[in-house]
């Protein structure tokens, strides 16, 4: 990567000596560091919304385990999802239809 103050020190110090540069080398400099910085912003921006999707998965995560355990709590002899303890997999078809979140729609 160019590296900037560098380059713009070199020509300062070329200027010093009566060798001038193009204003369009200066305009593309200005603009280098204008879109070096709108980079970084957007980087920045897209490792907050990383970070925020990996809470909300997380929130997510738990809130289903939290369904899950509780709608297993629920189930008695015929309870609420009319199922049988011991039929796990009945249990199972019912969390995977959605049946352990009925209350909460």
């Amino acid at each position: 990567m160019t590296d900037l103050k560098d380059l713009e020190e070199r020509i300062a110090e070329n200027e010093a000596h009566g060798l001038y540069t193009s204003p369009a080398v200066r305009e593309l400099i200005e603009e280098l560091k204008r879109l070096r910085h709108e980079v970084a912003d957007l980087q920045m921006l897209r490792d907050e919304h990383l970070i925020d999707n990996l809470h909300a998965t997380e929130e997510g995560r738990n809130e289903e385990r939290a369904a899950v355990v509780a709608a297993l709590r629920r189930t008695s002899n015929h309870g609420p999802m009319g199922l049988s303890l011991v039929n796990l997999d009945s249990i199972a078809d019912a969390i995977e239809r959605g049946e352990h979140r009925k209350e909460e729609r």
